[in-house]
């Protein structure tokens, strides 16, 4: 065993989706990603671990860890084409691109919101960067 071996404390956030015919977020995901990076809490993953009869998710875990660094995030959302072949309306590997040279970090692609025929409306691109000379909480 490792002497001063530290744990890692992980804090998971459960936001509920709609029902059959309105499988969207009932919380805006974006906000709790904003209040818990803001009290030094580093987002880690968004995961839809329990799926409906119909095949949809029920709900998706917001999984942070904590960390003394501050991070701020952005999201990017991507709309998407089409009724039965959704396409991305923009090219998502340009924004990689372009937020890349920015400095930020590509933490997830996640799809929050389902249509009623079960494929994403949309995708959101998430990108961190630590926040320079932040005093952490």
């Amino acid at each position: 065993m490792i002497a001063n071996q530290s744990l890692a404390e992980y804090k998971i956030v459960k936001i509920e989706l709609g029902g059959i015919f309105n499988p969207v977020p009932k919380e805006d995901y974006t906000k709790v990603i904003a209040e818990y990076s803001s009290k030094g809490w580093h987002l880690v993953q968004i995961f839809a671990p329990g799926m409906s009869n119909n095949g949809l998710p029920k709900f998706f875990d917001v999984i942070f860890e904590k960390t003394q660094q501050l991070y701020e995030y952005k999201i990017i959302k991507i709309e998407l084409g089409g009724i039965f072949n959704p396409v991305p309306k923009e090219d998502y590997t340009k924004v990689i691109a372009e937020y890349s040279a920015k400095g930020w970090n590509l933490v997830q692609i996640f799809a929050p919101g389902m249509a009623n025929n079960g494929l994403p409306k949309f995708f959101d691109v998430i990108f961190e960067r630590p926040i320079q000379n932040a005093n952490s909480w």
